[in-house]
Formats: C-alpha cells, sequence, structure tokens
C-alpha cells in the first residue's frame, strides 16, 4: 500500500504504511529498500539512509537498484562525486535509473562527454524520454525541487527534457 500511496502522493498515508510494514516485518531487507527510498523522496533522506544501509546489510548480494537511495541522498546534497560512485553501484544498464543517475552525476561534475555517452544510454532505453522524462523522475523522486535537481544534471549532460 505505501506504493500506492507513494505513486499518487499521498504522503502521509504512504508514512503510515511504511510504519505498519516495518513492524510486522523489521528485517526484510525489500521491505527495508523500498521505505528507504520512499523516505528518500518524502524528505526524510537520513532515516532512508539509514535503512537502506540496514537492508545492505541483511542482504549483501543486493540488487544494484539499492544504489539508488544513497546516490540520491548524495546527489540532494550536492555531493556529486559521491553520488557518482553510488550511481556506479547499480551495474544493471538495463534498467533506466542507471544511466540516468550517472548521467545526471556527470552531468554536475561537468564531465560532457561521459555524462552524453551515458545519456544517450538513456535515451537508447526510453526513446520517448525527453518527453516523459519529468514525470517519470517526479513519480520517483516526489517533490519539484528533487525533480528539478535531477533534471538540472540531465541538462548539463546535454539531455534536454521538455
Amino acid at each position: 500500500m505505501a506504493i500506492n500511496y507513494y505513486l499518487r502522493f499521498q504522503k502521509d498515508l504512504c508514512i503510515n504504511e511504511i510504519e505498519q510494514a516495518l513492524s510486522l516485518n523489521p528485517n526484510n531487507a525489500n521491505y527495508l529498500a523500498n521505505s528507504a527510498l520512499f523516505l528518500m523522496g518524502l524528505g526524510q533522506g537520513e532515516d532512508g539512509l539509514a535503512l537502506i544501509e540496514k537492508a545492505m546489510r541483511w542482504n549483501p548480494h543486493h540488487p544494484g537498484w539499492y544504489h539508488f537511495v544513497p546516490f540520491l541522498y548524495h546527489y540532494f546534497r550536492g555531493e556529486f562525486k559521491t553520488a557518482l560512485n553510488d550511481a556506479n553501484g547499480f551495474n544493471t544498464p538495463d534498467y533506466l535509473w542507471d544511466p540516468l543517475s550517472r548521467t545526471a552525476a556527470l552531468g554536475q561534475l561537468g564531465h560532457r562527454a561521459e555524462a552524453e555517452k551515458a545519456g544517450a544510454e538513456l535515451l537508447a532505453l526510453v526513446p520517448d524520454f525527453k518527453g516523459r522524462g519529468r514525470s517519470i523522475i517526479q513519480r520517483m523522486v516526489y517533490t519539484e525541487e528533487n525533480t528539478e535537481m535531477l533534471l538540472e544534471g540531465l541538462r548539463e549532460a546535454g539531455v534536454e527534457i521538455i
């Protein structure tokens, strides 16, 4: 239910569902990771980072997308070099958030050639990304401020969103 509420931008209901899920099953790495992602988008970055770190400890062979939470944490704090290191941990090039994260971080760091290459990977995965990118990003990172910050990195990399 937390996913449902998150995607509908119903913050309080989402947080209630996260709390309930974690109280019922506090040691499930996947619940921890999903909750961490939602908390990051909801502006509770410290809590999200703590949960994802716990999830990574509980499941040392975690999926690459777990790195998205620390990526967001560091990216939104302007720590783009660390965010790029986190983005490189995805290791799932067919998952749009992998090239998107690398593109945004590389763009912010001014590494234009590498950023353009990562941007081309993103556009190959999602050919209509330029028209749908804002909506896709906002569904994941929740706030307009977070969305704009990622879009800024993409623009710096040469990926313009309509």
